[in-house]
């Protein structure tokens, strides 16, 4: 067994001991050049975050090669050192349990990730596993400057989506490679029963109720898809311009994303009939989101989205906000 995994396995039996509300697991944030650091801009301990699960029991998970000591989070929060070794050290607080171990993590986001690097895998799979069969929350933070949305979306392919949406959050502020995160400006939504509120995985329809700003980016993303992406793509099935690896793997990946969020997109196949469905289930929710008649969808579909008249179209929607 590696030493790493070994570390893994102390952290995870002692989650189970402890029995958290809340596992805050943050890579990449070290904080050792900072002097004086704003409690909502924390990467170690974002108060905006904690204030939720004040005086309930919360773990944080910390890693990252380059972790000062003592911990920044040692000048907000009275812990105790209970261990120490080598990479690995463990504190302890009224209500807080602190792991912190210097090294890299990774990822993974393709089978060969996941065979180069299998304890990690394997610990954030023990994480998720945990924080869903006792009904916790788990939130991953990843300040190294990598985006793991699809790591998040793979796990769908392994737990119920309903318990994962409730239960676990990667990255609050949905950006593609954030270093730095105001936790004010990216909130954390709850429903009536605690449950997460995902803004990175809601009908617009939704998220219009609840978080207008993402909403308004997500609107516009949404619009920006379909003219470029989506339309484009049916032009390459027509033959009028040549496929790229772009192309494909872009799409691909978003008809997987979009795919939690639309259950009546039942099918992942690049062909004419299943783009021009999910175009018109997207269009539907944008015009919903609006509150307008959708007739116009009747007309783009009769033509076949033509990108040239389905960008004329969306553009002065997209300049709306």
């Amino acid at each position: 067994m590696s030493k790493l995994r070994s570390l893994y396995d102390i952290i995870i039996s002692n989650i189970n001991d402890f029995n958290p509300e809340l596992i805050y697991f943050s890579v990449g944030c070290s904080l050792g050049h900072y002097k004086n650091i704003d409690p909502n801009q924390n990467q170690q301990y974002p108060k905006p975050i904690m204030d939720k699960f004040n005086n309930k029991k919360k773990v944080i998970i910390l890693m990252d090669a380059s972790l000062e000591t003592p911990l920044k989070l040692q000048e907000s929060e009275s812990l105790t050192l209970i261990e120490e070794e080598n990479k690995f050290r463990m504190l302890l607080g009224d209500d807080l349990l602190v792991f912190a171990i210097n090294n890299y993590y990774h990822f993974e986001e393709t089978p060969d990730c996941v065979a180069q690097f299998p304890d990690d895998y394997s610990f954030l799979i023990s994480l998720v596993t945990h924080t869903i069969q006792n009904k916790k929350k788990l939130i991953v933070q990843n300040f190294s400057g990598n985006y793991i949305e699809d790591p998040y979306i793979n796990l769908f392919d392994f737990f119920p989506h309903d318990a994962l949406f409730q239960n676990v959050i990667f990255d609050v502020s949905n950006s593609i490679a954030v270093c730095f995160c105001d936790f004010t400006e990216h909130q954390v939504h709850y429903d009536h029963n605690d449950n997460f509120i995902q803004t990175n995985f809601n009908k617009l329809t939704v998220l219009k109720t609840v978080n207008t700003r993402y909403f308004i980016r997500m609107y516009k993303d949404m619009i920006d898809k379909i003219n470029h992406i989506f339309t484009r793509k049916l032009r390459v099935l027509r033959g009028e311009v040549e496929s790229n690896r772009y192309d494909t793997d872009a799409l691909t990946r978003y008809i997987k994303k979009i795919n939690l969020i639309y259950p009546e997109i039942s099918s992942l196949e690049l062909t004419e009939e299943n783009i021009q469905k999910i175009i018109i289930i997207l269009l539907q929710d944008i015009f919903d989101a609006l509150e307008i008649p959708p007739d116009i969808i009747t007309d783009l579909s009769s033509n076949g989205f033509k990108q040239n008249e389905v960008i004329n179209s969306l553009m002065p929607l997209k300049n709306l906000f």
